[in-house]
């Protein structure tokens, strides 16, 4: 089964309709930027990808009701594109190796009654397509969308555990750090109160 996460950027646009519109939590998808790192490119000079402004095409303008079309990204892509291998590699990290990447904001699907219905990035081609424009799109952080009441309780179990498990590990180096930093204290004050008087000044013997 393929995942939206496996496709590469241009290959998921160039299957869209050709005249498809997006909304910016859509697009940010598809051009695997967050939704604030879109918002940044529509800002003057920010070189993003043109868009369309209350049916008022531009590329440029501030954070409000926008709509990208397909053509329009496909071109800023294809300019913009980096190697393969860089972007696979960005694309299929490992998730949550820290908290900054649970505070990080990630694509999810919001149902028409409200729930969290999984993760866009690990949704299957077929289904992506099929949800796209009739399920809204949401950038959230792991830890807030795991809080979220979830379509099923399978996949925010799964999701719940990788945060703990990051936090845990960040809360474990903490201790670690805390720890050594007592040794050292201990040992600078041994240290210190071995020191003959005056060594300091005069160098030693």
């Amino acid at each position: 089964m393929t995942k939206i996460a496996d496709l590469e950027t241009l290959d998921l646009l160039h299957r869209l309709p050709d005249d498809a519109a997006l909304t910016t939590a859509e697009t940010a998808v598809f051009l695997r930027l967050s939704v604030r790192q879109l918002e940044r490119l529509r800002r003057p000079g920010g070189g993003g990808p043109a868009y369309m402004q209350y049916g008022v095409s531009g590329s440029r303008g501030a954070n409000q009701k926008c709509l990208y079309r397909k053509r329009d990204l496909v071109d800023w892509q294809t300019s913009q594109r980096v190697s393969d291998n860089v972007e696979a590699a960005v694309r299929k990290g490992q998730l949550f190796r820290t908290v900054a990447d649970v505070a990080e904001e990630r694509p999810y699907w919001l149902t028409p009654d409200g729930k969290v219905g999984g993760s866009v990035e690990d949704t299957s081609v077929d289904i992506f397509f099929a949800r796209l424009g009739k399920w809204e799109i949401v950038w959230l952080p792991a830890d807030e969308a795991a809080c979220m009441p979830w379509s099923s309780t399978i996949a925010q179990r799964d999701l719940s555990l990788r945060v703990c498990e990051a936090m845990s590990d960040a809360i474990t180096r903490c201790r670690e750090a805390l720890d050594r930093a007592e040794v050292d204290k201990a040992t600078a004050s041994g240290e210190s109160s071995d020191t003959p008087p005056g060594w300091e000044r005069s160098g030693g013997l």
